[in-house]
């Protein structure tokens, strides 16, 4: 990087982060900065959305882009392009004689068909591959955005980076970025990358029916919630070339669920996973451990419930407080945390990055962390499922694929 760097002498340089990852964008920021120290470095994603202030408090950072980026991004590089004013650019924090200025909000973005697809050509698109995916070349795609649930784990929920409105992009554009991937890029398969893909169920028919109509051959994945899907639903998803659904089902035991504000039923997980199960697709369950009000008993519950539903691949995490969450608030307001750690962090005040989990007398970090890997242990080597998954393999590169997931699984 060091190379391209000195040798293409940029005048600007985008960085992404999620809180998880700004200590490395910050780093990488740094480094750009002690090679061209005149650079403008532009910092957005969801971290700055919740921090604006803090994140541009640190040297290396010049302006940030907040909420969706599109639009504010294109009018940024064109006032520093022209050497213009960047006091009119709406959805901006930037610096100017020593003082950090916060711009008016940009209102998100009402038709997402506006939005021209990602430019292709400049990505090493051979490179990309998904720990699930058979086939490649491989590409994801968003749909919509916004998130109309109230989660109070996620950020989504709140709004805060990309608004509670759901928008979506027509199944029209939809499929012309499908037919254009696959043409020109000879895609195979296509992981759709929406928070929700299944919020509005007649879209979904719509892009399904386009599929089947223009033959297009690829397959696909997506997330959804288990609320959101029907038996027919998931038969025309299926004959569409739906291979796998990753659902968000947290926990095993109601009250949990309740706590995490998911707004699902034990009986409605159930329904969504043999419905799914039924028409062939397969799916990868998230589950939650150490949410608030948790205790052994309910994580026990969650692990067997796992096990009872029989997916084909799970993922297993501790409840970590993010910050911007509901959850997170929660934790603030109530004392469980004695201070807004992630804000310290974002302004250097910290050494380390932080990993603010629930923790009580029963559930420490230390026993949630021997739990985690003790549920891995518990579900995947089960001899019925050691045996559906040798039965389930039908090449040499899907063998091969499973043995390495396995020699994953071993060193946990």
């Amino acid at each position: 990087m060091k190379d391209i760097l000195k040798r293409q002498k940029p005048d600007t340089v985008g960085i992404t982060c999620t809180s998880f990852t700004f200590l490395q964008a910050r780093r990488l920021a740094e480094l750009v900065k002690k090679i061209l120290p005149d650079v403008k470095i532009i910092v957005g994603g969801p971290h700055i959305s919740i921090y604006p202030q803090e994140v541009l408090k640190n040297d290396c950072f010049d302006i940030g882009v907040i909420g969706e980026g599109e639009i504010t991004t294109l009018e940024t590089l064109q006032a520093l392009e022209q050497n213009s004013d960047l006091k009119n650019i709406q959805g901006i924090v930037y610096k100017e004689n020593n003082n950090i200025i916060l711009n008016e909000l940009r209102p998100f973005i009402k038709n997402l068909d506006d939005i021209p697809f990602p430019a292709v050509h400049f990505l090493p698109i051979n490179k990309y591959f998904d720990a699930f995916s058979k086939n490649k070349p491989f590409f994801t795609m968003i749909t919509s955005r916004g998130c109309p649930f109230n989660c109070n784990f996620c950020l989504r929920s709140t709004g805060i980076h990309f608004g509670k409105e759901y928008r979506m992009r027509s199944p029209e554009n939809v499929i012309e970025e499908i037919e254009f991937l696959i043409d020109k890029y000879k895609i195979r398969e296509i992981f759709f990358y929406d928070d929700t893909f299944t919020v509005n169920q007649k879209r979904i028919y719509e892009i399904c029916k386009q599929i089947i109509k223009n033959k297009l051959k690829f397959y696909w994945s997506c997330r959804t919630r288990v609320d959101l899907v029907t038996p027919n639903l998931l038969k025309i998803m299926k004959l569409a070339g739906c291979q796998r659904i990753h659902y968000g089902i947290e926990s095993g035991d109601q009250n949990i669920l309740n706590c995490l504000g998911k707004e699902i039923t034990i009986n409605q997980i159930k329904n969504a996973m043999n419905w799914t199960k039924k028409v062939s697709i397969k799916t990868l369950a998230y589950f939650m451990l150490g949410s608030p009000k948790e205790n052994l008993n309910s994580i026990n519950r969650t692990i067997q419930f796992a096990k009872n539903l029989e997916p084909d691949y799970v993922g297993f995490y501790i409840t970590t407080l993010f910050p911007g969450t509901k959850m997170y608030q929660e934790a603030l307001n109530s004392g469980i945390l004695k201070t807004d750690v992630w804000k310290e962090f974002t302004l250097g005040h910290l050494d380390h990055q932080p990993n603010p989990i629930y923790e009580n007398k029963e559930i420490t970090r230390n026993i949630l962390q021997k739990l985690i890997k003790n549920s891995y242990l518990r579900f995947y080597l089960r001899l019925k499922y050691i045996l559906k998954s040798i039965k389930s393999i039908k090449s040499f590169k899907e063998l091969i694929t499973n043995l390495n997931n396995f020699m994953i699984l071993l060193k946990i």
